[in-house]
């Protein structure tokens, strides 16, 4: 198989066939203590960052990176919408902001949340999904 050098995360394999990543799941499904959670990322150029973060950094009008406060009031923003726009209940029941904030990336809103999946097929598709048109990475 071969590898990749990347900026940020060193020496990579890259594999060029569907068969090849089943290979590296069949290596990993024999010792399940492994690897316990797969995080996905559409662009191997990003650092591992939240979504909320990247879109901060995005839009930020400032030269360093969001600060706590920062990402606490774009968190409180996100759920003051949401809990106005009547998404805090879920089957009359009142969600936690945490709950909540997870519901809301599920529905892919940018949160501070960092999404992995125990399944690495699964982790696969969203880092396919999300950046159509670069490079994604998936690590374990």
């Amino acid at each position: 198989m071969h590898k990749t050098q990347t900026v940020l995360f060193g020496e990579i394999y890259t594999p060029s066939k569907f068969r090849e990543i089943l290979e590296i799941i069949d290596d990993h499904s024999g010792d399940r203590r492994s690897v316990y959670m797969w995080r996905e990322q559409g662009d191997v150029s990003w650092a591992i960052h939240s979504s909320a973060y990247r879109r901060l950094m995005k839009e930020r009008l400032w030269e360093e990176a969001p600060s706590d406060v920062t990402m606490r009031d774009y968190e409180r923003d996100l759920l003051l919408n949401a809990w106005h726009q009547g998404y805090g209940y879920e089957n009359g029941r009142k969600l936690t902001d945490f709950e909540l904030l997870a519901k809301l990336q599920h529905q892919g809103a940018a949160t501070r949340l960092i999404g992995v999946s125990r399944n690495m097929i699964v982790a696969l598709w969203f880092a396919c999904r999300s950046q159509t048109d670069k490079t994604g990475i998936l690590l374990g």
